[in-house]
């Protein structure tokens, strides 16, 4: 029984030791120079400049494609927020004895954000990546309005009544710059990639993303222009085929 034990024991110990099939073919695999994925999470924006006159600051969630070859990366996404209003009359509408002619119809507005981005990765570490990208964002601000009819009441104070309620938006195609600092989490090899066949190395990683996107919005009154700025927390995977 001691024979048979010390057997095991040299079984055990031998088996620990040999690299698992996984490691085997991440170690005498050659990586593919194309990579694709995946990526979502939230995040915040905040107008500026005029435009603050009239929004304010939301919380944004993202999601999106990516590509790359090599060094060169290609990504787009589209982010969607509820900001709320600073200005209540945003198109300056008032009657003719001054009082506003229109007043937003609910608390928030909607902000749709999609944008197509190019990106060149300027650092690759053991756990970190780093990559500028520029590119162009589609914006738009939309919201319901009221149009308002003013009256007085039986104590001769003014009163209004919704006389209908009709559809606005702000939108705007500008340019958009960010940086993605890609944190990696774990890779790992599969054999059941979410396309194409063969083993694939999935990476899963955090993606921090400051970024910043020109606004104009010509149909305020008075017309009013600045940025967008934020940033997101997302999390990326990434697939890269392999061949031995």
């Amino acid at each position: 029984m001691k024979t048979i034990n010390k057997l095991l024991c040299v079984c055990f110990l031998a088996l620990a030791a040999m690299p698992t099939q996984a490691q085997n073919n991440d170690n005498n695999a050659t990586p593919s120079d194309f990579t694709y994925g995946v990526y979502g999470g939230v995040g915040a924006a905040f107008p500026t400049g005029s435009v603050a006159n009239n929004f304010k600051g939301s919380a944004v969630f993202q999601i999106g494609l990516t590509g790359a070859y090599q060094n060169f990366r290609l990504k787009t996404d589209v982010a969607y927020g509820q900001p709320s209003f600073k200005n209540r009359n945003i198109f300056a509408s008032y009657d003719d004895n001054g009082f506003p002619a229109q007043d937003n119809s609910h608390a928030d507005a909607s902000l749709l954000l999609w944008s197509v981005q190019a990106g060149y990765r300027i650092y690759h570490g053991h756990r970190l990546s780093v990559t500028p990208n520029v590119g162009f964002v589609m914006s738009r601000y939309s919201w319901d309005v009221n149009n308002l009819e003013w009256s007085k009441d039986d104590n001769n104070e003014d009163q209004f009544r919704v006389t209908g309620v009709d559809k606005a938006r702000f939108s705007h195609t500008s340019w958009i710059a960010s940086i993605d600092f890609d944190i990696r989490l774990h890779t790992t090899i599969t054999d059941k990639p979410f396309l194409g066949n063969g083993s694939k190395r999935f990476t899963s990683s955090i993606r921090i993303t400051p970024f910043v996107a020109g606004l104009k919005h010509s149909k305020s009154v008075p017309s009013t222009r600045g940025c967008l700025v934020g940033a997101t927390v997302s999390y990326l995977g990434l697939l890269q085929s392999l061949g031995f």
